[in-house]
């Protein structure tokens, strides 16, 4: 029988439920997203994550976790609403993590992108006008391209080798 739950399950939708109901034995992810309703109500809902124990391994600070964790060297972007004074909007600006709750970078950026061999990340940032545009770091967080110095900078597949384009401002 076909179902909108088959339909959701293939468009990435995940389903929020009562701990109360949760059955951790069935879940394969090492760190599992919850909403603590004591930081909030409706809108200003946090979210952190929780380790398979029920410990809690990021606090719930964050509006926007946008990644599964299965495997100890997986990545997760955690966001926060902010308001730009430039555009008058909210946005999202994001960390990145790691499977033990670890910030990779101490600052937050508009877009964060591991590559596919987890060796790399990509930021993009226009919050300063100076030196908005793109950066890399090593998954230390040793930076490897300044930012501002690329106005484009990813990650793409050319079949047995990955490489990463740049353009210049």
């Amino acid at each position: 029988m076909n179902t909108n739950w088959e339909n959701h399950q293939n468009e990435g939708i995940k389903i929020v439920i009562n701990a109360k109901m949760y059955k951790p034995e069935t879940d394969n992810r090492l760190l599992i997203p919850f909403i603590d309703e004591k930081k909030g109500f409706g809108d200003s809902e946090k979210m952190g994550l929780l380790d398979k124990n029920g410990e809690v391994i990021l606090p719930a600070e964050y509006d926007v976790i946008l990644d599964d964790c299965y495997h100890p060297d997986d990545f997760i972007r955690v966001g926060k609403f902010v308001y730009s004074k430039s555009s008058q909007k909210m946005r999202v600006r994001y960390h990145i993590i790691n499977a033990s709750g670890e910030l990779l970078l101490a600052q937050m950026y508009d877009w964060v992108c591991v590559s596919d061999d987890k060796k790399y990340i990509i930021i993009r940032d226009y919050t300063n006008y100076t030196t908005d545009g793109y950066a890399m770091f090593d998954i230390e967080g040793k930076e490897i391209v300044p930012l501002g110095k690329y106005q484009r900078l990813e990650f793409f597949d050319r079949g047995d080798r990955k490489s990463t384009r740049l353009n210049s401002s």
